[in-house]
C-alpha cells in the first residue's frame, strides 16, 4: 500500500473519500501525509512495560509503572503507559479484600484456660 517515498496510494482516485464520507481535500491532505513513528515506539514501549510487570508480578498501575520506567531512562507520560496497558488487556492486581474470620459476639461456651497463662520458661 505504500510507496518508497512513504506516501498512501488509494486503488481508485476519490472512491474512497465518497464511501468514507470524509472531504475531497482532507482524504487527498490524508494521503499525502507521511507515516508518523508512533507503532514502532509503542511496540518498544511494550516490551518495557511487559517486562516491569513481570518484574513486580502485575502489581504496578500505571503510575508506578510509569515511575518505573521514567527510573530506567523512557520518556513517557502516564496516559501512554494507560493506553497501551488498556488496549492489550494488562490490568494491575488488585488486593486481596480482608476477611474477617474472628466473631466474639457469640454465645457459645469458651474454652477453659486450662494454662492460665503459667508457662515454664
Amino acid at each position: 500500500m505504500s510507496s518508497s517515498s512513504g506516501r498512501r496510494r488509494p486503488s481508485s482516485r476519490c472512491a474512497c473519500s465518497a464511501r468514507c464520507c470524509v472531504s475531497s481535500s482532507g482524504y487527498y491532505a490524508w494521503r499525502e501525509r507521511k507515516h508518523t513513528p508512533r507503532p514502532s515506539t509503542d511496540l518498544k514501549l511494550l516490551t518495557k512495560i511487559r517486562a516491569v510487570r513481570a518484574e513486580t508480578n502485575g502489581v504496578y498501575g500505571s503510575r508506578h509503572m510509569r515511575a518505573e520506567l521514567v527510573a530506567e531512562g523512557e520518556s513517557v507520560g502516564r496516559a501512554k503507559v494507560q493506553r497501551l496497558a488498556r488496549d492489550n488487556g494488562l490490568q494491575a492486581r488488585r488486593p486481596r479484600r480482608f476477611k474477617v474470620t474472628t466473631d466474639s459476639q457469640h454465645d457459645d461456651p469458651i474454652a477453659p484456660n486450662v494454662l492460665k497463662q503459667d508457662f515454664i520458661l
